[in-house]
């Protein structure tokens, strides 16, 4: 059999032409492939369509392995199409595919980039009976050449590399059919064992653009010579306590989180000098020219008589017009999310993410002599302020909702007399807790005033806890107590039941759920929130996470997790679960490939199904070994075969999450 020639119904080439090399040798051997029309792409690559001879989706999804086999690529599913029996619809089976590979961040670019190849399949209905052939108008069916795929064969990576041939979901079954063969494959064609694999470089794209064309905010360095830093960045622990010295953190969290002000202030010029270097005034003027945008990047404000005024333009932001707001306007420039720009900023903010367990935001405020920018407002996070530059005068009141849980702006008549006045000066810190109502000017005789908030715990209170926790557990609850099955009183909802006996039966409920609790044994299920947080967290502040780390693992090795605060570990249904009673899998979730430069600005790119791993529930004490234990020897993990316990450490090794020692 032909493995592929030209297809005699639509190509303009005849029969006996030659086919591309770059097509052809792609293709898996024992099929017939018809090969309707190849076009090059500009630079590399290109776009073939296909038709086969093949009618059923077991069919199709055999050619899909086979193919991945032959052309070393490996496909995630990008989208699927309900399966449907009415006669409208002339597919029988449809899905769209993408290269897995991602290409994370480098030492010169902070953006992860997907590959924009793919694979996309359509098996047509075949409509014709024994005795009366399809009325449909493409020859290719009536033809009986149901599978058409599209091969869009355009990779920004070599297909060679280890990130392309393994294979994230390491299931069993499948696991044993393809993660197995790719690796075992690989492992034998490695010419070192450091796998120090060379990427493509990133092509500069010419593009002729106006002046008021948006533009994505382009990772350039502003990083002047930094001034010794008085931060300690040995461990999470460190950075918040030398964050906070001469006070130790456990007097912080005993007298002060969630409870009053704390004001820092320093007269240490090595402080002052490092604040300073964080963040200037002179930063957001160059950064003008990296394509900064209002609203997304830049707000421009003023409190007028306790009301914000909102002087934000349109489009791009021109540093010429914002030295305007500032000198005429006497404007505030408020900065969203420096660490998107600043390295020691995504230093600081990555280690305090460790530290809370929960995200950290910051902002920038530039406000001119003699201004304030905003009216006396209370915030739903806990705030630490940073004096950069200049001065600022900080008025704090007591709150009028402690602990808030969202913003708002106070009116003046209902704040009363501030609590504390406090000027900062450069290198002094304030903290105050969600809540406090405050506003902040810079005072007469000083230029400007430049002060970076740092601010966390938002949505991380105990009912936050309870509203995802609880329902999993009145789930988990309902399968083994029949009194929570039996339905609830007749016209309830109509408001006709007594409602003291509801109330009664509703607290009987409540206190078995905190009975169950109360013994220890129940785990607290919150994969929502440990998803949410690992998905939007900043990766680890290095350069080198792409690659794996080391030579390979192997059964006598001892293996040590990398990045342990960057990993969570869930059991949750599949993504892809067919039925309600689908048995639980073990997700391991990383940030390692998070966008820094998308970092708590709400803007996202497609989330993939895992940012990680799947595997079976029996891997899941193996993995609570290897993420208690300092190291762990492969042979002692506790899985029952070793072709098991070298899958699982293979996996983790080739997402840059192990490392053997």
């Amino acid at each position: 059999m032909n493995k592929c020639r030209w297809c005699d119904i639509c190509s303009k080439e005849k029969p006996g032409n030659a086919l591309p090399d770059d097509f052809e040798q792609l293709l898996p051997e024992g099929y017939c492939h018809l090969l309707c029309m190849h076009t090059p792409m500009e630079e590399s690559g290109f776009t073939a369509y296909v038709k086969l001879q093949l009618i059923t989706r077991e069919e199709a999804e055999t050619w899909l392995e086979d193919f991945q086999q032959s052309s070393k690529v490996t496909l995630r599913v990008a989208k699927t199409y309900p399966i449907t029996e009415d006669a409208v619809r002339r597919n029988s089976y449809r899905v769209d595919l993408r290269c897995r590979h991602s290409r994370g961040q480098t030492a010169h670019s902070q953006r992860n980039t997907h590959c924009p190849a793919g694979v996309y399949l359509v098996l047509k209905k075949q409509t014709h009976s024994q005795k009366r052939k399809s009325r449909s108008s493409d020859a290719h069916i009536q033809e009986g050449l149901l599978l058409h795929v599209t091969i869009k064969h355009h990779h920004n990576h070599p297909l060679g590399c280890f990130e392309v041939l393994q294979q994230r979901d390491v299931g069993a079954g499948f696991s044993r059919q393809n993660h197995d063969v790719r690796c075992d494959s690989l492992i034998s064609s490695l010419v070192s064992p450091s796998l120090q694999l060379k990427m493509p470089k990133k092509r500069k794209i010419k593009t002729q653009s106006g002046e008021d064309e948006q533009l994505p905010p382009k990772q350039s360095r502003v990083e002047p010579s930094n001034p010794p830093s008085p931060l300690n960045f040995h461990s999470p622990a460190d950075l918040f306590s030398s964050l906070l010295q001469p006070l130790d953190s456990e007097t912080f969290f005993r007298e002060f989180w969630e409870k009053k002000p704390l004001h820092l202030q320093r007269s240490d010029p090595l402080t002052a000098s490092y604040y300073k270097s964080l963040f200037q005034l002179s930063d957001l003027q160059t950064l003008c020219s990296q394509g900064l945008q209002y609203y997304r990047d830049v707000n421009v404000v003023r409190c007028i008589k306790g009301q914000k005024k909102d002087l934000n333009q349109e489009g791009r932001v021109k540093h010429t017009v914002l030295n305007k707001n500032l000198d005429q306007d006497k404007a505030t420039i408020q900065f969203h999310q420096p660490q998107r720009f600043k390295d020691e900023l995504w230093k600081i903010q990555e280690k305090l993410e460790c530290f809370f367990g929960a995200l950290v935001g910051s902002n920038i405020y530039i406000t001119p002599e003699d201004s304030q920018g905003l009216p006396a407002h209370y915030d739903d996070v806990e705030v630490f302020i940073l004096q950069l530059e200049g001065q600022k005068r900080w008025r704090l009141y007591n709150p009028t909702v402690p602990l808030a849980t969202e913003y708002c702006v106070e009116p003046e008549d209902r704040i009363g007399s501030p609590t504390h006045e406090i000027t900062l000066k450069e290198g002094d810190l304030l903290y105050f807790p969600r809540g406090t109502i405050h506003q902040a000017s810079t005072p007469p005789g000083v230029h400007h005033s430049t002060h970076l908030t740092l601010s966390t715990y938002q949505r991380m209170s105990w009912g936050d806890l309870l509203s995802n926790v609880i329902p999993s557990m009145l789930c988990d609850r309902s399968k083994t107590d029949v009194s929570l099955r039996e339905g609830m009183p007749r016209q309830l909802l109509l408001g006709s039941s007594g409602s003291e006996d509801t109330c009664k039966r509703l607290a009987a409920h409540l206190r078995a759920l905190a009975d169950v609790m109360d013994t220890g044994k129940q785990e607290v299920k919150c994969a929502h929130l440990k998803r949410d947080f690992i998905m939007n967290r900043l990766p680890p502040y290095s350069q080198e996470l792409i690659q794996p780390m080391g030579r390979i693992p192997a059964l006598e090795d001892l293996v040590c997790l990398r990045f342990k605060d960057h990993i969570v570990i869930t059991v949750e249904p599949p993504q892809q679960r067919t039925d309600v009673d689908t048995e639980q899998v073990v997700f391991v979730l990383h940030s390692l490939k998070n966008q820094r430069e998308n970092h708590m600005t709400g803007e996202y790119e497609e989330q993939e199904i895992s940012r990680g791993l799947q595997f079976p529930l029996s891997h899941l004490r193996a993995l609570q070994q290897l993420q208690q234990e300092e190291q762990v020897s492969v042979a002692q993990l506790q899985l029952s075969s070793q072709e098991d316990k070298l899958n699982l450490v293979l996996a983790l090794w080739s997402e840059s999450l192990l490392e053997a020692l």
